[in-house]
């Protein structure tokens, strides 16, 4: 037993009962998510579309949270069997105990990393000990965690505990603290990495996870009601009207989209920009539009809306100047919407939008191009019409949550093969 492995007050006969009855009945496989995200996002709105499509004979699902989200919510609606429990760095009860906690693992990490696993576990203990008791009382049988490997070590030890196969999900770029020993703990519990993008696999694997264990999975969507417009008389419209989606953060690269809009005003004065969603830089957006001269009559910071398809409907095109993307869910919701779209070419984007087929990619922080592609894309009507039916046509084809679904099933019967 490795050094900073104290027990878990785990019962050995609890785990031959598991086994034995995993081995007898097969009835059902029983999947344990461990959503660690703050607000939620992308990253939950994937999770449960997905667990959506299993089919209920087959697969129970159960979830973890550490903050109370619309997606918990969402998830007890749906009957899944929910928790939420309390976590020293994830929940957000206590900002500044938190910031310590997670200084004092990024010191550890850099100054004594053969320390790091156990201050983990010391920090995540009380989460470890309530998902470990979760998953026995429920005779877990794959856990599955939703974010990133180093994010959600806290799974890996319940699973090693378990002796249970366990995949990580990497959905995010971020990473607090991965030292050599998390890394080789990972990979040595962990069965299966997927990531939604080959640029966040490439991240990851530079960080230390194993290539061998990643695989991509990109993420797939419920099909949207399409707009079916039409566009080929775009330019003849008295208001254009442009339109993006995101949280209002530094790396959703709100700023661009908004130097460019300004110089792209110059040649059709009545345009309209709506930002939809909310954020910490909201604030400093604002300021930006009042600088540019900006009124009500050219942008509406709409702040965070439950449903933002009715808005993205009345909107005619789809602006997205995010810079290292791990995905771009939204994008891929206005593909299935059918709007044409403009992107950074940047992040995972490209990867599923492809330039001039089924959208527009734009060298990130370009605001010439961004302006000019913005210029070009509403005088052209053709192409607005041609771009928007490509969009809806690869969503359906490519990148359906159904495809997902099956894709990430594949994987679980392989890791409970492997185990």
């Amino acid at each position: 037993m490795p050094w900073y492995d104290f027990p878990l007050r785990t019962r050995r006969i609890d785990l031959f009962i598991h086994g034995l009855d995993h081995v007898i009945f097969k009835s059902m496989i029983k999947v344990l998510y461990i959503e660690s995200g703050e607000t939620g996002g992308g990253s939950s709105e994937s999770m449960i579309q997905t667990m959506d499509k299993f089919d209920p004979a087959k697969y129970q699902f159960y979830t973890v949270f550490f903050n109370e989200t619309k997606y918990v919510r969402r998830v007890r609606e749906m009957n899944i069997p929910t928790n939420v429990f309390h976590d020293a760095v994830y929940s957000r009860r206590f900002y500044y105990r938190r910031r310590i906690y997670m200084y004092t693992l990024k010191a550890i990490a850099r100054l004594f990393p053969s320390l790091y696993l156990f201050a983990y576990k010391c920090i995540h203990y009380f989460a470890i000990r309530d998902i470990h008791r979760i998953a026995r009382q429920h005779k877990i049988d794959i856990i599955h965690l939703n974010d990133s490997p180093a994010r959600d070590l806290l799974g890996v030890f319940v699973a090693r505990k378990m002796k249970l196969p366990c995949l990580s999900h990497i959905r995010s770029a971020k990473m607090l603290s991965f030292p050599k020993p998390a890394q080789d703990f990972a990979n040595t519990h962990i069965c299966q990495y997927i990531a939604i993008s080959d640029f966040i696999k490439n991240i990851w694997i530079g960080y230390g996870i194993s290539k061998e264990k990643c695989t991509t999975i990109f993420n797939g969507i419920e099909p949207l009601k399409p707009l079916l417009k039409d566009y080929t008389s775009i330019q003849n419209q008295q208001t254009i009207t442009f339109c993006t989606v995101g949280r209002l953060i530094k790396w959703k690269n709100q700023t661009w989209l908004l130097k460019s809009f300004k110089k792209y005003l110059a040649t059709r004065p009545k345009a309209h920009l709506l930002i939809i969603g909310d954020g910490p830089d909201r604030r400093k957006l604002e300021k930006q539009a009042e600088q540019y001269e900006l009124n009500q009559d050219h942008i509406t910071f709409t702040g965070e809306i439950k449903n933002p398809y009715g808005l993205m409907s009345q909107s005619d095109i789809f602006v997205f100047p995010s810079r290292k993307e791990p995905f771009g869910r939204a994008v891929l919701e206005a593909m299935s919407l059918g709007m044409p779209i403009i992107a950074s070419n940047s992040g995972g984007i490209p990867e599923f939008l492809k330039d001039n087929i089924s959208g527009l990619l734009v060298p990130l922080n370009d605001i010439e191009a961004l302006t000019n592609t913005m210029i070009s894309l509403s005088s052209d009507g053709k192409q607005c019409q041609r771009l928007s039916q490509t969009a809806r046509e690869h969503s359906e084809k490519h990148l359906s949550i159904k495809k997902t679904a099956q894709q990430i099933q594949t994987v679980y019967e392989n890791c409970l093969t492997i185990t």
